[in-house]
């Protein structure tokens, strides 16, 4: 068989996943679970039943964070140790950026920028500054974590916008940044998870 593409998006709700075979959709739409039956249950059955190995998995697109923690460090744990047994590429997309791609794709936005915040917990909420050219989302800029006090009336509230797996393999396909993986077999939460916006 080809090759294949894995996007997976956890850090919601309700996880996502798509498979793709050079840009051609083999899942016709985005499938939903919660994280843990997503990555245990959801994956491995469709694999089965398309009869797609492990081994055809070329690359693994998937949300970063931030978001629910759970699903993320689910979800990292087993793209971490996918992509070290198969020898998989990674491609990792921030969350915040799939929520505006996914607010650029609802509102029907061509260009602009703007700044948006998703709340982080009670107290604190993650914030930033995006350009939106021609549909396409640019690396966000400024992005801190703010007390959630300090969050203006002009900011937009991404939490509204759900990202699905569809928007993270469109966005790893503009992009096509590989991600180093930390490979040491005892680091159970990847490094990378805690990097946010790196």
């Amino acid at each position: 068989m080809q090759p294949v593409k894995l996007s997976i998006e956890c850090s919601t709700q309700m996880s996502s996943f798509i498979i793709s075979n050079h840009d051609k959709l083999i899942s016709e739409k985005p499938i939903f679970a919660k994280s843990d039956v997503l990555i245990y249950q959801s994956i491995p059955e469709f694999l089965h039943q398309h009869q797609i190995d492990c081994k055809d998995i070329s690359t693994i697109a998937w949300s970063r964070g931030p978001g629910s923690f759970t699903g993320i460090r689910i979800c990292a744990t087993w793209v971490q140790s996918l992509s070290l047994i198969h020898k998989i590429s990674v491609i990792d997309v921030c969350s915040l950026k799939a929520r505006v791609y996914a607010y650029v794709l609802s509102e029907s936005i061509t260009n602009g920028h703007a700044r948006f915040y998703l709340k982080a917990n009670r107290s604190f909420a993650y914030s930033g500054y995006w350009k939106i050219n021609n549909g396409y989302v640019s690396d966000g800029i400024d992005i801190k974590v703010v007390p959630f006090s300090e969050i203006s009336a002009d900011c937009i509230d991404l939490s509204i916008y759900q990202p699905n797996a569809m928007h993270i393999n469109d966005l790893s396909l503009k992009e096509n940044k590989l991600s180093s993986i930390d490979t040491n077999p005892f680091s159970i939460r990847p490094n990378y998870m805690f990097n946010q916006f790196g």
